[in-house]
């Protein structure tokens, strides 16, 4: 016969002590599936196919998608910061650079709530997603974070990038901000 100390969970009690790398570690894997969603829906495989933009013109910005996404973070939490925000951008075909419209991911921290709500944008309209714990207070992004992400795009393409494209035209570029250090902030592209 079974008995009740059978049933208890045995395992390394390293890993069941630590829950918070288990949380963080969670809650990044949240992001990056909201990211992967989000780069699905707009990657053209919708009814009647893609939806490109040409240029960056109409492109939606961090800071036009920010804005929507900070309300809806608020609604939830009026101290809510933003803590991180990312987007992917996948290129269309021809000559020149044609842009699929981007959604943005933002992650925003509460320290009256002690968690962090990750709010998604398409366009003008912001979504609030789910919501985790948070062991530590991340360090949110700084207020000014000195370019828009059409600026680093511009930037990246004027500065060999548009080379490597050309070089490799099915390859997908990812944006993240972050907090980059005390009072800062940190862009970081890859391209996949």
């Amino acid at each position: 016969m079974i008995g009740l100390d059978d049933l208890r969970l045995r395992g390394s009690p390293e890993l069941l002590r630590d829950r918070r790398v288990w949380v963080v570690a969670g809650i990044i894997i949240l992001n990056v599936l909201i990211v992967g969603g989000m780069w699905l829906l707009t990657s053209g495989a919708r009814p009647g196919g893609s939806n490109p933009s040409t240029g960056t013109g109409d492109v939606p910005t961090l800071e036009q998608a920010y804005q929507g996404a900070l309300e809806a973070a608020q609604d939830w939490q009026a101290d809510a910061q933003v803590v991180g925000a990312s987007t992917a951008w996948r290129l269309g075909s021809g000559d020149e650079l044609n842009l699929y419209r981007p959604n943005w991911s933002f992650s925003f921290f509460s320290p009256t709530a002690g968690q962090v709500q990750i709010v998604g944008t398409d366009g003008g309209a912001a979504f609030p997603g789910p919501r985790q714990p948070a062991p530590a207070a991340p360090q949110p992004v700084a207020a000014d974070w000195g370019l828009d992400s059409d600026t680093l795009l511009l930037t990246f393409l004027g500065h060999g990038g548009e080379k490597f494209l050309a070089k490799h035209p099915d390859a997908n570029i990812h944006a993240q901000l972050g907090a980059g250090g005390p009072g800062g902030a940190l862009w970081t592209l890859s391209l996949i």
